[in-house]
């Protein structure tokens, strides 16, 4: 027992007090800003390579098919080719991305949507 004491005293182990875990607001709640940093948190790193794998598929894929698979042409040759209307669906998802950021930027939706249309008639 005396030995079994000595062990218990001279090991090296520390009592950690563990706090609460803070509470997250809900995501209507939170600013942009608050989510980027709850996101980039460590403990959320299985979120964030799934949020960048999924939030870049549909930019990708739809500038590969658009560049690859859609044969210019006239609008009529075109609205036969089933490649332009994915590229059409991945053109449209990606606005409202870009919509909803720009807005968070610069809070004027009359701006915002200038600026979305002339980028997309680069």
């Amino acid at each position: 027992m005396i030995n079994a004491a000595k062990r218990n005293s001279q090991s090296r182990l520390k009592l950690v007090s563990v706090s609460k875990p803070k509470t997250i607001k809900k995501s209507k709640e939170i600013s942009v800003i608050e989510q980027v940093e709850v996101t980039f948190q460590r403990n959320n790193l299985l979120a964030i390579i799934g949020g960048f794998l999924f939030g870049a598929v549909p930019p990708i894929s739809t500038f590969t098919v658009a560049h690859v698979a859609v044969v210019p042409g006239s609008i009529p040759e075109l609205a036969h080719q089933f490649s332009s209307y994915f590229v059409l669906g991945g053109l449209a998802y990606s606005s409202i991305t870009v919509y909803q950021w720009k807005l968070v930027a610069v809070q004027n939706t009359l701006v915002v949507l200038f600026c979305i249309v002339s980028i997309g008639n680069d």
